[in-house]
């Protein structure tokens, strides 16, 4: 199945992309977006877990959309989770492919350097006006919403170590045969 906006003569006839994964990550990034849209017509969600007071800028307590807090406390219970079985999906093949250092820094460059930029430049962006605003003394990098970026680089540090041991034990046992 050839991607949207492409006639099936411009893609390869032996592609092993699998465009239906595409079309699932594409699909659930959108609800992510909409799902971060409604926290500002949610005030109820407060309530439910307090942190969202400080992590989010603007709440908007007279507009509120009826099936917000449904969708805002639904979403979370597969979101990320489909996000990091995509991720985990094609990782090992990307190792075997890469090697172990290419593997590391194609993450570090996918992963930890747009947490650093979205660190510096659009967190104080985004939190500034609402500090500002409510006269909030301290102003905080907050780096909560960020956190799957670092958790899945910390992942692919454990899988390159699980990948090294694994290629050095199967040395080993085809060494000794």
């Amino acid at each position: 199945m050839p991607p949207l906006g492409t006639s099936s003569s411009a893609v390869e006839p032996c592609s092993n992309r699998l465009y239906w994964i595409d079309y699932l990550r594409s699909i659930n990034i959108i609800g992510t977006i909409f799902t971060h849209a409604f926290l500002a017509y949610s005030p109820s969600i407060q309530s439910v877990d307090p942190s969202f007071g400080v992590n989010i800028p603007f709440v908007d307590p007279i507009t509120s959309i009826k099936y917000a807090d449904l969708i805002l406390l639904l979403r979370p219970l597969f979101s990320m989770q489909l996000m990091f079985f995509i991720s985990g999906l094609f990782a090992w093949r990307s190792l075997q492919k890469r090697g172990c250092l290419r593997y590391l820094a194609n993450r570090f460059n996918r992963l930890i350097l747009p947490l650093l930029a979205l660190a510096v430049v659009l967190m104080p962006i985004t939190f500034l006006p609402g500090d500002l605003i409510y006269h909030r003394t301290e102003f905080h990098i907050r780096l909560a919403h960020l956190w799957f970026l670092w958790v899945l680089f910390i992942f692919d540090v454990v899988l390159v170590l699980m990948f090294h041991c694994a290629r050095q034990f199967l040395e080993r046992i085809m060494s000794t045969l």
